[in-house]
C-alpha cells in the first residue's frame, strides 16, 4: 500500500515537472522567437531537472520513511505502556476484591461481636436488676434511724428498743441495729441501721414517724443507687407535694398518686 502511494506521487511530480518544463520552453521560444535551440542541451537540462526532481522524491520518501520508522517505535511504546497500564489495572482489581472480601469478613465479625455485645449489656442489666431486687428486698427489713444519742459501748438493739417504746408504744423485735460509718470528730450521731424481725412492726414505724421526739428521724434503708436517683428526684417530689399529690418512692421509681413518674 505505501509503494502505491510513492508511485502515485512520484507520477504527480513529474506531470508537474513536465507542464513546468513546458510552460518555460513556451515562454523562453516566446522570448527568443526565432533562436534555435540545440536539441542536444536541451536534453541535457531536461535530464538535469529530472534528476533533480527524483532526488528531492527520494528525500522526501526517506524522511517519509523515518517518520513512519518513528511512528511505529512510538506506537509500539504505547502499546507496551497500555499493556502495563492493563495488567496493572487486572492486578489492582484482583487485589480490590481480595480488600473487599476482607472488609465484608471484618464486617461480619463486628456484626457478630456487636450483637453478642449486646447480648451480653442485656445480661448484665438483668442480671444487675435481679441483684437490685435481692438487695431491696433484703433492706426491706431496714430502717434508718438518724440522731439517736450515741455512747460508748452502747447496745443499738436496746437504745432504739427504749426510743420506739418510749415515742411509739411498740414493741417491735429488732434482729440487728449497728451505728453506719466512723466516729465523727465534731461528735454527732452516727445513724443506726436496725433490721426488725417482723415486716409489719418495721411499717408501723414508718407509719407513725412522726411520733418521735428529741428530732429523732427514720427512713427507709434504700440501696446506694436507689437512694441517688431519690435524692436526684428531690425536687419533683417537694413540687408534688406542695401541689397537694403524694409521691412516693418504691423499688427504684417514683410514683405520684400511684401513677409512675416518667423522667
Amino acid at each position: 500500500m505505501i509503494r502505491y502511494i510513492f508511485v502515485y506521487l512520484y507520477i504527480c511530480v513529474l506531470l508537474m515537472l513536465l507542464r513546468n518544463m513546458s510552460s518555460k520552453a513556451k515562454n523562453k521560444k516566446e522570448e527568443k522567437k526565432g533562436e534555435e535551440q540545440d536539441f542536444e542541451t536541451f536534453v541535457r537540462v531536461t535530464l538535469g531537472t529530472l534528476q533533480e526532481s527524483v532526488n528531492a522524491i527520494q528525500s522526501a520518501q526517506g524522511q517519509l520513511m523515518s517518520d513512519l520508522n518513528l511512528l511505529k517505535d512510538r506506537v509500539s511504546s504505547n502499546a507496551d505502556t497500555l499493556l502495563g497500564i492493563s495488567t496493572k489495572q487486572e492486578s489492582f482489581a484482583r487485589n480490590f476484591d481480595k480488600v473487599d472480601g476482607e472488609i465484608h469478613d471484618i464486617n461480619c465479625k463486628i456484626e457478630k461481636m456487636e450483637q453478642g455485645m449486646a447480648n451480653n449489656t442485656f445480661m448484665i442489666n438483668s442480671l444487675y436488676e435481679r441483684l437490685f431486687a435481692l438487695e431491696r428486698y433484703s433492706r426491706g427489713f431496714n430502717l434508718r434511724f438518724y440522731k439517736v444519742p450515741e455512747q460508748t459501748g452502747e447496745d443499738c438493739i436496746v437504745t432504739l428498743g427504749k426510743i420506739i417504746s418510749k415515742d411509739l408504744k411498740q414493741k417491735p423485735v429488732i434482729e440487728n441495729a449497728h451505728r453506719v460509718g466512723p466516729s465523727r470528730d465534731d461528735g454527732s450521731p452516727r445513724p443506726i441501721i436496725a433490721k426488725f424481725l417482723y415486716r409489719p412492726d418495721r411499717r408501723d414505724i414508718l407509719r407513725n414517724k412522726k411520733l418521735f421526739k428529741n428530732g429523732t428521724y427514720v427512713s427507709e434503708d434504700l440501696i446506694p443507687e436507689d437512694r441517688k436517683r431519690k435524692n436526684d428526684l428531690k425536687a419533683v417530689m417537694q413540687e408534688a407535694y406542695e401541689s397537694g399529690k403524694r409521691p412516693k418512692f418504691r423499688n427504684g421509681k417514683l410514683y405520684i398518686d400511684g401513677v409512675p413518674y416518667d423522667s
